[in-house]
């Protein structure tokens, strides 16, 4: 990068990101900010990369053609999704200075957050924007990317352009081989035009997240079971945060808003794919266990939940059998419609490793009825 880039870059790494994000608080991630006018809060996670990573390899490998086209149709729901709730720009002719300057600081905050380096190529007269990414998450082990590289810059580019003929194509890709992860977002027949395939998106035009509810249930609030902030594992050196990569135990993370989750199981619920989502995490769950010191667990899986922002968690073990409870646990209105298979699989995958025999939480419970949202797992 330039030196522009690297100033901009350090600024929303060390200025800007410690405004909007709200780290300090156990069970919470929260994006906090006013633009324009417009309030928006957001309710995220850092989740493991290696859990998409799985559920993008599982589902191709199971589902084919068809699994591709529910995750690039999650990602891409996502990426709309996540352009209104930040309040981002719609391109208007005669704004192009305007939308270059914005476009320009987005994709530094992407590079901050998602990638070691990110060049890009915007051309708004063709409503094309082409990005090669170095070290970009996800698609960089699984060598597939539908649910970011492909679905969520289609949809964040569909929502700036106001056009709903934009897909998302990715003709290159470190995780097969090439040096740099290259992501082409355009009106579906420029990208025909120049041969590049993209999985088309069902429509899901429908789907709303952010109401009245998101913002009360998922509201921050006084920690009832951990102590541990992302902030707090971050300075005792249990997670590492350096130059915008989140790990811990060597494991990436990823930030997102929650709802990407929400979608990716809603998604492949259509064609019972909750248990190859709760499969995927699993895997990565018992593959940290081996990486976690030996000693109790139960409280150091409440604290990495916590500090992640999968809510005030506590993980209790009564007659030999397990139960994880997450008070403001992150809430959205596809609650009623998912198994929260992620979650369980990536906790199961844990105390599986720990226990020395299989621990599968295959039984939830759930409730707003104290004004946040509580979720129960268990054996």
């Amino acid at each position: 990068m330039g030196v522009k880039d690297n100033l901009v870059s350090w600024f929303i790494k060390n200025i800007e990101m410690s405004r909007m994000e709200l780290i300090e608080n156990p069970g919470f991630v929260v994006t906090q900010f006013s633009e324009k006018g417009a309030n928006v809060f957001m309710r995220e996670i850092f989740f493991p990369e290696e859990i998409f990573a799985n559920i993008e390899r599982n589902v191709e490998s199971k589902m084919g053609e068809r699994g591709a086209k529910l995750l690039y149709s999650a990602g891409k729901t996502f990426g709309r999704t996540y352009s209104k709730m930040s309040a981002f720009p719609k391109f208007e002719p005669g704004k192009e200075e305007e939308m270059q300057e914005f476009v320009y600081m987005f994709i530094r905050y992407m590079e901050a957050m998602w990638s070691g380096g990110i060049q890009h190529t915007l051309d708004l007269e063709k409503k094309t924007l082409e990005m090669k990414a170095t070290d970009f998450v996800v698609c960089r082990k699984s060598g597939i990317g539908r649910i970011i590289s492909e679905g969520t810059g289609a949809g964040f580019w569909e929502y700036i352009m106001d056009d709903p003929t934009i897909e998302g194509s990715h003709p290159k890709c470190i995780g097969r081989g090439a040096d740099t992860c290259d992501m082409v977002y355009a009106p579906n027949y420029r990208l025909r035009d120049v041969g590049l395939n993209y999985p088309e998106s069902e429509s899901t035009d429908n789907v709303k997240i952010v109401t009245p509810e998101y913002v009360e249930l998922n509201q921050i609030r006084e920690p009832q079971f951990s102590r541990s902030s992302f902030k707090n594992m971050v300075d005792s050196g249990h997670i590492e945060y350096k130059n915008g990569v989140v790990k811990f135990a060597d494991e990436r993370h990823m930030l997102c808003e929650a709802s990407i989750f929400y979608l990716v199981e809603t998604a492949l619920s259509k064609e019972n794919g909750d248990r190859i989502v709760f499969q995927s995490a699993f895997d990565y769950g018992m593959r940290l266990a081996q990486k976690l010191d030996n000693g109790k667990v139960e409280p150091l899986i409440s604290d990495y939940l916590s500090a992640l922002g999968w809510g005030d968690s506590i993980v209790l073990n009564k007659d030999g059998k397990y139960r994880i409870i997450s008070n403001y646990f992150p809430w959205t209105p596809l609650a009623g419609s998912v198994t929260f298979s992620m979650f369980r699989g990536m906790v199961s995958g844990i105390l599986s490793g720990k226990a020395g025999r299989q621990v599968l939480l295959d039984k939830i419970s759930m409730g707003t009825s104290q004004g946040f949202f509580v979720l129960e797992a268990y054996e």
